[in-house]
């Protein structure tokens, strides 16, 4: 999902659960337009633009995109809590 906030990509990445199939219906897409719009409303100058809603390969290009290929903590690293 893209989402501009006060002009900076804040892209957003929706998921589901493995082996669910069901497309993300127009009513859902309005919802989530509507909460982002209206949850920052009250923070002067804030400013919330959203774009479109794009496809799985769309996701997972921007998140390999963001992953650093010198991180030495591997992606599926188990940590314990504190």
């Amino acid at each position: 999902m893209e989402v501009l906030e006060n002009g900076e990509a804040d892209h957003k990445i929706l998921a589901r659960l493995d082996g669910e199939n069901m497309p993300l219906r127009e009513e859902e897409k309005s919802q989530l337009v509507e909460f982002i719009r209206t949850v920052f409303s009250h923070i002067p100058g804030k400013h919330m633009e959203i774009g479109r809603f794009l496809d799985a390969d769309s996701a997972l290009a921007m998140i390999s995109s963001c992953i650093d290929t010198n991180d030495s903590v591997p992606v599926n690293a188990h940590y314990d809590s504190v």
